[in-house]
């Protein structure tokens, strides 16, 4: 099932997905800066099924129609990963998937879903395995930083942050403070901050 939440107001509910799914992204799919959040349609991509296989099936809420429409399928089925939508360069207003667990192993794809013509593509990879980690859309609006998550099986816990320019391709990495995956990250002055999760002891770190 899947509902909405107007400001200032009550749960709607609306129909129902094509497919149930846990573990998946959804991302509003914005034009115009955030314009009519209310007419935006949201991009729902990956996860398990209600059987625990991961699926690499993507669907679309339409809410002009109310209605959820196939949005194709990924080019790696993924759960666990992150999902951004970069909102200026050349790649403006698609959707950049990262990492995420295929069922065996982590993963360390880069895709994009092309917000025009509902199309997937593999476009690189992260120099990590990463599941349950963080992406920030930083302050350009098409450089993407990817923080710490883990390394199924394993389990292997990262320090590292991969900085992606969804333009060139052009990435760096840096080392964090504390390795950590399950935490959460906002953007932050021209970057991030990063807060929380797990690393074999539940945290209290910022940074």
């Amino acid at each position: 099932s899947a509902e909405s939440f107007q400001f200032f107001s009550t749960w709607g509910s609306l129909p129902p997905m094509s497919n149930a799914r846990r573990s998946h992204t959804a991302t509003s799919l914005f034009t115009t800066g955030l314009g009519d959040a209310g007419q935006t349609p949201v991009l729902v991509a990956g996860g398990q099924n209600a059987s625990g296989t991961i699926v690499s099936g993507a669907e679309r809420y339409e809410p002009s129609s109310n209605q959820w429409v196939s949005a194709n399928n990924m080019y790696t089925a993924v759960s666990g990963h992150t999902a951004t939508q970069v909102t200026a360069g050349t790649n403006q207003y698609d959707v950049f998937i990262a990492g995420g667990w295929d069922g065996s192993n982590s993963q360390r794809t880069i895709q994009r879903y092309d917000r025009d013509t509902a199309a997937w593509s593999y476009v690189g990879a992260l120099p990590n395995f990463k599941q349950n980690h963080t992406a920030t859309l930083l302050s350009d609006s098409k450089t993407i930083l990817w923080a710490g998550g883990v390394y199924l099986p394993g389990p292997t816990y990262y320090n590292t942050a991969y900085q992606y320019n969804t333009d060139s391709g052009a990435n760096s990495s840096s080392t964090m403070w504390n390795s950590r995956a399950l935490h959460q990250a906002t953007p932050y002055s021209s970057g991030a901050l990063v807060v929380g999760g797990y690393n074999g002891t539940t945290l209290d770190a910022a940074e």
